[in-house]
């Protein structure tokens, strides 16, 4: 009964890091093309590879940022047995792939994130060989609709209402009163015109 109960207590010990996208390189890396994925990249987006290490965490062992490339990639690195920690993968260790997206949320491999299926991304299992090639197709649960500019957002709202400091609807701009304008997108500016 205790090792069923430390087998669901770890993956939810191991989900509550926040995840880190730094790596050491060392030597014969695996290579992970991404050929199809639901989701279209915004500049900055992180693509990370990461293993459970020694103390039951994820590890990064290879990220990339992505740039507006055609192809995306990520280079795996193995663990360099001429020091005692553990920095990246063992030959046949499953690697879990995480993206930290536009939306500021992590999204894991299915097969270790089940605990929080909305911010899950779904592909073909990928074991580590040295020196190795893999190409997956990936789906992204509940995948996030960012715009790729803020100015894009500011052209497609639409204002709704404006109110007083007293949340008296108006339609004139009050000057030396704050005022508040509210926009089909559910966000709301604050004004304060001094004449």
């Amino acid at each position: 009964m205790n090792f069923l109960f430390l087998f669901f207590l770890f993956p939810l010990v191991t989900l509550s890091q926040s995840l880190n996208y730094d790596y050491s390189i060392t030597f014969g890396n695996h290579v992970i093309a991404i050929n199809e994925i639901n989701y279209d990249f915004q500049e900055g987006d992180l693509i990370g590879c990461f293993f459970i290490n020694q103390n039951g965490q994820l590890q990064c062992c290879g990220s990339t940022v992505y740039n507006n490339e055609e192809v995306v990639y990520v280079s795996a690195w193995p663990d360099d047995f001429l020091t005692e920690n553990q920095e990246g993968f063992y030959e046949g260790d499953e690697m879990i792939l995480g993206l930290y997206l536009c939306d500021n949320n992590e999204y894991m491999s299915l097969s270790y994130n089940f605990f929080s299926p909305d911010f899950s991304i779904i592909h073909s299992d990928i074991f580590y060989t040295s020196n190795g090639i893999s190409q997956i197709d990936v789906d992204v649960s509940f995948s996030p609709n960012c715009n790729s500019s803020l100015e894009s957002q500011e052209n497609d709202k639409k204002k709704v209402n404006t109110i007083n400091y007293l949340g008296q609807v108006f339609e004139k701009n009050n000057s030396n009163y704050p005022f508040f304008i509210f926009y089909d997108d559910g966000t709301v500016e604050k004004k304060l015109i001094i004449r």
